[in-house]
């Protein structure tokens, strides 16, 4: 009843909707291992293929989510995540004037854990009281802030048990210059008690309607494309593998290794480890010259279930080889293993020395309003710059 007056009152960003595309459309447009449509000029410019974008996929085991009153602070969530470690938190904090999101975590390499994320982070412990049973949750947190302030959580509740029909969730407006985001959102229950202090004082909970305070819990998992800014540079103790050096929000590289297998005849499959997910590219091979993106999985430890699949149907082109006129591709975006969450397509074409590729997204409609811009430049005879960015406008020749 509460949703059906929601969707009467048009607040659509707090409703979830179903998949962008049917389940017949998803796999009649986007067959598997399409070639691209694409002719080639000249030879490749380097020896490893050109990542033109930054997938990334992420599932919380639990996601507290409150939203206060607080005039510099929107959103708070708090994260859970399953690790080899044990269970680690994420206290993701939303500012009120940008939306844009930052991470605390108590976790000394947190940047490495997700170095395809642009998003501001930071080592801090986070206190846990964990009281919770098998039907209710009743946790404490305490942690700083990025601004240096005190913040104390209570959270009581059931346990996200409520199915969701449709699990297509909105992103609420979060990190709308870094990322273009899909989320599924399995299950939710809303809180029966919930507090939040910050700089020892305490802001109330904002009312939906007025009515009922934003104060949930969710089975959540993320995943899309991100900005960036990062360098392709050959291994030297590989022939065929890579490092990806990406400029992080602190100022300082990160510099990760991609490896490389072939998973039968004409494909190549590139992949890159951190201590809780693996990112991997698929290519087509049809020659020893060309390698052609045709999807992007993100695998979380200790799931089977991908938490982020992009297929594309053509395959890009090879980027790192001159072709002529602009190329297109159109993608769908699978989130935790449910299909047709979002969908939109690439247009490729080369400018001087450099390839410029659009991320037109189509649908759905939180995620059309972030397009995107890749240039790609090869720096010399070996590396490749590649500048990842948001754009406000439909971007050229889309």
């Amino acid at each position: 009843m509460f949703d059906a007056i929601l969707q009467v009152l048009g607040l659509r960003e707090l409703l979830p909707e179903g998949p962008a595309c049917s389940p017949w459309a998803r796999f009649e447009r986007w067959p598997p291992e399409h070639p691209a449509e694409a002719d080639y000029l000249a030879p490749p410019r380097i020896d490893f293929p050109v990542l033109p974008v930054l997938g990334f996929g992420v599932r919380y085991h639990l996601d507290l989510v409150l939203v206060s009153k607080h005039p510099q602070w929107h959103m708070h969530e708090y994260a859970l995540l399953q690790t080899p470690a044990g269970p680690r938190w994420l206290a993701k904090d939303a500012r009120a004037s940008t939306r844009n999101q930052s991470i605390i975590a108590g976790i000394p390499e947190i940047e490495e854990w997700f170095p395809e994320l642009p998003i501001e982070r930071r080592f801090c412990p986070i206190k846990v009281a964990d009281r919770s049973t098998e039907d209710r949750l009743d946790i404490d947190l305490s942690y700083t802030n990025l601004d240096g302030e005190a913040v104390s959580v209570s959270y009581q509740g059931p346990p996200p048990r409520s199915a969701q029909t449709k699990r297509n969730g909105c992103t609420m407006g979060h990190s709308r210059k870094q990322l273009m985001a899909a989320l599924d959102i399995s299950h939710r229950s809303f809180a029966h008690r919930a507090r939040i202090s910050v700089g020892h004082r305490r802001y109330p909970i904002r009312r939906i309607l007025g009515l009922v305070p934003f104060q949930m819990v969710l089975n959540q998992t993320q995943g899309g494309l991100s900005a960036g800014h990062y360098f392709q540079v050959p291994d030297s103790g590989s022939e065929a593998g890579f490092h990806s050096v990406h400029e992080m929000h602190s100022g300082r590289q990160n510099a990760v290794h991609w490896t490389v297998r072939a998973t039968g005849a004409g494909t190549r499959i590139y992949t890159q480890e951190s201590p809780i997910r693996a990112l991997h590219y698929h290519f087509l091979a049809p020659t020893d010259q060309t390698l052609e993106l045709t999807s992007i999985t993100a695998t979380q430890w200790g799931d089977a279930t991908p938490t982020f699949h992009m297929s594309l149907s053509p395959a890009l082109p090879d980027l790192r080889r001159r072709f002529s006129g602009k190329a297109r591709a159109r993608y769908v975006i699978d989130i935790n293993g449910q299909p047709g969450h979002a969908l939109g397509h690439f247009v490729a074409h080369w400018e001087g020395d450099s390839v410029h590729l659009d991320l037109v997204p189509e649908a759905p409609w939180w995620t059309a309003d972030r397009p995107m811009q890749s240039r790609i430049l090869f720096t010399d005879e070996k590396s490749v710059e590649v500048r990842i960015e948001s754009v406000s406008q439909e971007p050229p020749g889309a």
